[in-house]
Protein backbone atom coordinates (compact mmCIF):
# COMPACT_ATOMS: atom_id res chain seq x y z
CA UNK A 1 0.00 0.00 0.00
CA UNK A 2 1.65 3.39 -1.02
CA UNK A 3 0.03 6.81 0.03
CA UNK A 4 -1.10 9.41 -2.11
CA UNK A 5 -1.02 13.04 -1.72
CA UNK A 6 -3.52 14.08 -4.11
CA UNK A 7 -3.81 17.83 -5.55
CA UNK A 8 -7.07 18.91 -3.93
CA UNK A 9 -4.90 18.72 -0.57
CA UNK A 10 -6.14 14.82 0.69
CA UNK A 11 -3.68 12.19 1.63
CA UNK A 12 -4.96 8.37 0.37
CA UNK A 13 -3.64 4.87 0.84
CA UNK A 14 -4.05 3.06 -2.01
CA UNK A 15 -2.51 -0.67 -3.05
CA UNK A 16 -1.28 1.04 -6.75
CA UNK A 17 1.61 2.92 -7.97
CA UNK A 18 0.69 5.96 -9.77
CA UNK A 19 -2.60 7.99 -9.96
CA UNK A 20 -3.62 9.87 -12.47
CA UNK A 21 -5.72 13.31 -11.37
CA UNK A 22 -8.51 15.03 -13.80
CA UNK A 23 -9.63 17.92 -13.17
CA UNK A 24 -13.25 18.20 -14.65
CA UNK A 25 -14.84 21.30 -13.86
CA UNK A 26 -14.37 21.85 -10.37
CA UNK A 27 -14.23 18.22 -9.13
CA UNK A 28 -11.28 15.89 -9.51
CA UNK A 29 -11.02 12.42 -10.44
CA UNK A 30 -8.80 9.87 -9.92
CA UNK A 31 -7.66 6.68 -12.23
CA UNK A 32 -5.26 4.28 -10.19
CA UNK A 33 -2.63 2.55 -11.85
CA UNK A 34 -0.39 -0.68 -10.43
CA UNK A 35 2.35 0.37 -13.46
CA UNK A 36 3.51 3.35 -15.00
CA UNK A 37 3.13 2.20 -17.91
CA UNK A 38 -0.53 2.15 -17.54
CA UNK A 39 -0.53 5.51 -15.97
CA UNK A 40 1.77 6.92 -19.00
CA UNK A 41 -0.57 5.85 -21.09
CA UNK A 42 -3.58 7.72 -20.12
CA UNK A 43 -1.80 10.88 -19.65
CA UNK A 44 -0.44 10.72 -23.49
CA UNK A 45 -4.06 10.08 -24.14
CA UNK A 46 -5.36 13.48 -22.27
CA UNK A 47 -1.84 15.36 -23.69
CA UNK A 48 -2.94 14.16 -27.26
CA UNK A 49 -6.91 14.56 -27.08
CA UNK A 50 -8.05 17.31 -29.09
CA UNK A 51 -9.69 20.77 -27.80
CA UNK A 52 -13.12 19.23 -28.47
CA UNK A 53 -12.64 16.31 -26.91
CA UNK A 54 -11.47 17.49 -23.30
CA UNK A 55 -14.37 20.47 -23.68
CA UNK A 56 -16.39 17.29 -24.27
CA UNK A 57 -15.37 15.58 -20.91
CA UNK A 58 -14.90 18.88 -19.47
CA UNK A 59 -11.09 18.01 -18.70
CA UNK A 60 -9.37 21.22 -17.44
CA UNK A 61 -6.10 19.78 -15.99
CA UNK A 62 -4.58 16.39 -15.52
CA UNK A 63 -1.41 14.93 -13.20
CA UNK A 64 0.48 12.66 -12.78
CA UNK A 65 0.66 11.48 -9.05
CA UNK A 66 3.47 8.92 -7.97
CA UNK A 67 3.07 7.06 -4.68
CA UNK A 68 5.68 6.99 -1.43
Amino acid sequence: MKMFLLPNGKTVERDATHCVAILRGNRWTHKWFKSLRGADNEIKFWQRASASTKAYYNVDKFHLVKGN
